[in-house]
């Protein structure tokens, strides 16, 4: 992911990177009686019983995941700010632009 999608796509970020960390941890088996359960079974989730120790993963549910603060250097920032400020510069003379036709 770039920094633009750390400000503005918080969320598909963090779910995201929430997926790969239960796929990573938990495993891509199915639980042992998941359709039987209100939550239904994850898509995609191999059965149980053809499950090996490998597909298990970790034996982690990983049921949270939250990014906490993540720190953006100052250039980055700068950087950032200066791209949005000559957007709307850029946008501003276009306005100018067509204002006077």
């Amino acid at each position: 992911f770039n920094t633009r999608q750390y400000i503005g796509e918080r969320k598909l970020v963090e779910d995201t990177l929430a997926d790969a960390v239960k796929l990573r941890l938990g495993g891509n088996c199915c639980k042992k009686d998941c359709a039987d359960s209100t939550e239904g079974c994850v898509p995609g989730c191999k059965p149980y019983d053809t499950c090996t120790k490998e597909d298990k993963g970790l034996f982690v549910d990983v049921k949270y995941f939250q990014i906490g603060r993540v720190l953006i250097p100052s250039d980055v920032q700068g950087r950032f700010l200066l791209s949005l400020t000559q957007l709307l510069d850029a946008e501003q003379e276009q306005y100018l632009q067509d204002a006077t036709i």
